[in-house]
């Protein structure tokens, strides 16, 4: 999963990729967004549409590119802004019977 947000305009692109345990693609998919304030909420709401992607499709298991967005969502640095994004993903991952969030470097 990854984000490319624009500040200026408050837009961003989102996108994922979901695949097999032998790295063959299963999924992909891409949306817009509008009224992002920052780059993290950006990267906060592709992993939030790609985990409810993963859940209809069946995955158990995620990968993201973002340092700061996994550090915060393991760690006790949650954002007020993102608090309600961040309890939505919290959500989301108890629909999975095993769900992990390392660093996937790029």
């Amino acid at each position: 999963m990854d984000a490319s947000s624009d500040l200026l305009s408050g837009s961003c692109g989102v996108g994922w990729i979901i695949k097999d345990g032998l790295e063959a693609l299963l999924h992909q998919n891409s949306a817009n967004r509008c009224f992002v304030g920052s780059a993290l909420a950006a990267e906060a709401l592709t992993l939030k549409t790609a985990l409810l992607d993963a859940v209809s499709s069946g995955i158990r298991a995620c990968l993201s590119d973002s340092k700061n967005l996994i550090s915060r969502l393991t760690g006790n640095g949650n954002s007020v802004k993102l608090q309600g994004i961040f309890c939505d993903i919290r959500v989301l991952s108890n629909s999975f019977e095993y769900i992990c969030f390392p660093l996937f470097p790029v």
